[in-house]
């Protein structure tokens, strides 16, 4: 069962989710995709099978309310996670961080800063920080919003199926101003995910090469990771090798793990990847 909670920061609310039995071992789960809450649910009642799992929805996208100040979002945000932790009295334990897509650089962020906190630390078609963007992305960053609300005029019938191949939502009402509502919402989270990731960019470094200490960490990736998405096909695929190559150099207790996928294998395949991120980290810990 996913218990709903609140977590209050300065002026902002942050919405997170747990679910598990409190008496296993505790995995905390930051999500990228922000558009579909079936599809994350999936994944962390997946997790919960066989882990105590602690998922926040990161400020600006979902329900969390965006922070007063952006000084540096990542350092903020893996803040944020140690605060859950300390509300959930565990912040005195080492647990397993997974993060998916944009979570992933604020998981390895939490890594290099809460190192007493983590146990090890797996990275699912994880943003590489700075990276290639082509035409049709930097478009979509900067005037995504306008674009969207384009399909506002579309008839109500596609609407409805457009909800449910873009945002995950199952609409069954024939009203057009309650789809509009829906749309609308989206639009504006979809908005608040762009001016997100404007800010990211913005800071210009490789936030995955970090300091991690004889921490574990698996990296796993869908191996269409980025073409789907990129015009030039461009793929992360080999950008996230060069980072394990480093990684691998330093230390031995890095795995890179890659599937059939693209960049959210993890919400369309849970079962799979879950089992083969457990099959990896059991090396190194005893799960």
């Amino acid at each position: 069962m996913i218990i709903e909670k609140d977590l209050k920061i300065d002026d902002s609310v942050i919405h997170y989710k747990v679910a598990g039995n409190n008496l296993e071992r505790t995995l905390v789960f930051l999500h990228g995709r922000p558009g579909s809450e079936y599809l994350r649910s999936s994944v962390i009642d997946e997790l919960s099978k066989d882990f105590y799992v602690i998922a926040p929805e990161h400020p600006w996208l979902l329900r969390s309310d965006p922070l007063k100040n952006y000084i540096d979002i990542f350092d903020q945000y893996a803040d944020i996670v140690s605060h859950i932790l300390i509300q959930e009295n565990l912040d005195k334990k080492a647990h397993i961080v997974m993060g998916q897509s944009f979570g992933g650089i604020v998981a390895s962020t939490f890594a290099e800063k809460y190192k007493s906190n983590i146990k090890a630390l797996i990275l699912t078609d994880a943003q590489m920080g700075a990276q290639k963007h082509d035409l049709l992305r930097k478009v979509l960053f900067k005037y995504g919003r306008k674009i969207l609300l384009t399909y506002l005029l579309l008839p109500n019938h596609i609407k409805k199926h457009g909800l449910k191949i873009f945002f995950g939502i199952i609409s069954k009402h024939k009203s057009r101003k309650h789809n509009n509502k829906l749309i609308r919402a989206r639009v504006n989270m979809v908005d608040n995910c762009c001016n997100l990731f404007r800010q990211a960019i913005k800071q210009n470094n490789n936030l995955l090469c970090r300091d991690y200490g004889d921490l574990p960490v698996i990296m796993l990736r869908g191996d269409r990771d980025g073409a789907e998405f990129n015009i030039s096909g461009y793929c992360k695929v080999k950008d996230a090798k060069e980072t394990y190559g480093r990684l691998k150099a330093s230390w031995t207790r890095v795995e890179f793990l890659t599937v059939n996928g693209s960049h959210t294998v993890l919400y369309e395949k849970p079962n799979m990847v879950i089992a083969e991120v457990k099959k990896a980290l059991n090396k190194y810990i005893d799960l």
